[in-house]
């Protein structure tokens, strides 16, 4: 079905959108499309909703009417979903810190990795979950900050650095240096999954991240933009 951009309005609950045919992204679209005609099922779309919908012209305007599937979207990255998993962490740390919980690097307590890792889950694996699939299942990803020996039947992260590296380099957790978790910990890691070599540390500032989604034995498929589905 083909996909358009749209004006959601007056609201995104509303039984109309008008199509935006003034926008660059509609143009784009409608260089995909042989040609708009009345009747017509679309995907149509914005920033922040998606719907199926029909096309109807009214009053010399085109109008998608009908909407059926109405879904607020969050378009993001695998940059930025970890960056807020990592804001998160920053934002406990008040709290961490008047409750006596230890979290620096060699003296985190159980209590810490637990709450890291219901973040980890809450802000990096649920958007991965719901802008990749709607299966949970089909998400395999190792527990946040823990060293394993291969990624060959698993989903990683990686991250992509400044420097040349001679292999992929898939995340591990976060370090502390200058400021609470400004430095990635990273493990290299072979064409089959495999990890070699002792693991990297970069700084967090200059790092990007895609997720490496398994599709088969050995082979995974990068992904950097997410339509999270709310």
């Amino acid at each position: 079905m083909s996909r358009i951009w749209v004006d959601f309005n007056p609201s995104p609950s509303a039984l109309y959108a008008r199509l935006r045919l003034d926008t660059p992204r509609s143009t784009e679209d409608l260089h995909r499309l042989p040609s708009l005609h009345e009747g017509m099922s679309l995907k149509i779309y914005d920033d922040e909703n998606e719907a199926d919908a029909v096309l109807r012209l009214r009053d010399g305007v085109w109008v998608a009417e009908n909407l059926t599937n109405h879904r607020t979207v969050w378009r993001t990255t695998a940059t930025d979903v970890v960056g807020v998993f990592r804001d998160a962490l920053i934002a406990l740390l008040p709290s961490l810190e008047r409750a006596r919980i230890p979290w620096r690097d060699g003296e985190a307590s159980d209590d810490f990795d637990r709450l890291a890792q219901a973040a980890y889950d809450t802000y990096v694996l649920s958007a991965f979950r719901f802008g990749l699939t709607t299966d949970e299942e089909a998400i395999h990803v190792p527990p946040w900050d823990l060293h394993v020996t291969t990624y060959a039947e698993s989903d990683w992260i990686e991250v992509v650095s400044n420097d040349v590296a001679e292999r992929p380099l898939a995340l591990v957790g976060f370090k502390t240096r200058d400021t609470p978790f400004d430095t990635v910990t990273a493990q290299p890691v072979t064409a089959a999954g495999a990890c070699q070599g002792a693991p990297v540390h970069h700084s967090f500032e200059y790092a990007r991240f895609r997720f490496q989604w398994r599709q088969d034995p050995f082979t995974w498929t990068p992904v950097e933009h997410l339509n999270v589905h709310i």
